[in-house]
């Protein structure tokens, strides 16, 4: 029965929050024109169709876990968190299959549920922060056209407000309220997401498209977008997860790809913005522990000791292939091309420095289009002709 489910539902979230599990029949009639209003749903589905009489039933079938005064409905104290679960559980799989999930995504999705029994959301936070993000994303981008020390000066001021603030958020709310801030900002995130056409890649690869979707760092590079509310919802994330580290693997690689970029930017302004934006994320490593930022402040205030670059190896390899796909009309004619291409490129060069892994040499040179487009083979060079280099000077050296 959805009634059940819903009930259950409510109580649990009243319960895990430390609220007095307490539900009038009128705010249960509210959660339901909630839901359907929520999903847009026609009369010929409501369930509050003598919704007294379901009520009725529903306490006469869970007797034993609640009782009724004054018209509203009371949850035992002695009934735990984990006996709704086994409760909810069931009466999932006594509804049509497709009221049910769309029930089980109203209570994974709707914020607004919130309010409507008594949790209150800081939302004023998640603007305040997403706000004074957005502020540091920009001096960034002008500190990296500009490199002017007021500038610089500025920025290094607003990254030490920026984690006074974030410390004061941790200790100002509990773990519930700051789960409850980062699922708010994490459904803004979705009501404004990137769809999957942000991907400029044209060889087909799940697992790359998904990884990419949800890696901040692929986001920053591959994004045109402001990634402000990226950087926030990582922040949250840490702030509600204080058992989430960062592995020191993908921080180094992630650091050497900034320090390629950099380089090469030096001759093409065009990854300027690339190189911004990879920094900007960068960042938001070293707030938890109190070093505020690598990258600005210097780099010699972190000591990277990551060494397995694997989690990186299948999506290289990817994009090798993915990069022989193009023509070299499309590398001289379409711009985005080249530049996305220039990225992937930098990406390769890093995973080749870091993890020594030879085997792209004889990857790269045996693809069957290697000889024939000289416009995407050449972004190979720095990679292949390294390679060159280091067998010529070894046979220097032997002699």
């Amino acid at each position: 029965m959805p009634l059940s489910y819903i009930i259950l539902n409510v109580m649990k979230l009243l319960r895990e929050h430390k609220k007095n599990a307490v539900l009038s029949r009128n705010k249960i009639e509210s959660i339901i024109d909630d839901f359907f209003s929520f999903y847009s749903l026609t009369d010929e589905v409501r369930i509050n169709y003598d919704l007294d009489e379901k009520i009725d039933s529903f306490l006469n079938e869970y007797r034993k876990y609640f009782y009724e005064i004054d018209s509203n409905i009371i949850l035992m104290r002695n009934v735990s968190t984990v006996v709704i679960d086994d409760l909810i559980e069931l009466s999932f799989c006594d509804m049509d299959r497709e009221v049910g999930m769309l029930l089980a995504m109203y209570f994974r999705s709707n914020i607004d549920l919130y309010s409507l029994i008594g949790i209150k959301i800081e939302k004023e936070l998640y603007v305040t922060l997403s706000d004074f993000e957005y502020s540091i994303e920009l001096a960034y981008v002008n500190y990296a056209k500009n490199k002017d020390d007021k500038i610089l000066k500025q920025l290094k001021l607003d990254l030490v407000k920026r984690n006074f603030l974030l410390n004061q958020i941790r200790h100002s709310l509990s773990i519930e309220e700051a789960e409850d801030l980062y699922k708010y900002g994490s459904l803004l995130g979705e009501n404004n997401n990137f769809d999957d056409v942000f991907l400029p890649i044209k060889k087909s690869n799940p697992d790359f498209e998904d990884r990419t979707h949800e890696n901040p760092f692929h986001k920053a590079l591959f994004t045109c977008d402001s990634i402000c509310d990226l950087a926030v919802q990582r922040r949250l994330f840490d702030l509600t997860h204080p058992c989430f580290h960062e592995q020191n693997s993908e921080e180094s690689f992630y650091r050497k790809v900034y320090d390629i970029i950099d380089t090469k930017s030096q001759s093409d302004k065009e990854l300027i913005m690339a190189k911004t934006r990879l920094m900007y994320v960068l960042d938001y490593l070293c707030v938890k522990d109190n070093n505020y930022d690598y990258l600005v402040l210097g780099r010699s205030n972190k000591d990277i000791k990551g060494n397995n670059y694997d989690f990186m190896k299948n999506e290289i390899y990817f994009l090798i292939d993915e990069l022989f796909t193009y023509c070299d009309e499309e590398m001289i004619y379409e711009s985005d091309t080249n530049y996305f291409n220039k990225i992937k490129i930098c990406l390769i060069e890093a995973y080749y420095e870091l993890a020594n892994d030879e085997r792209i040499i004889p990857y790269i040179v045996n693809n069957q289009y290697y000889h024939n487009k000289k416009a995407i083979s050449s972004l190979f060079d720095n990679i292949v002709k390294s390679k060159k280099y280091k067998k010529i000077k070894r046979i220097k050296e032997d002699k």
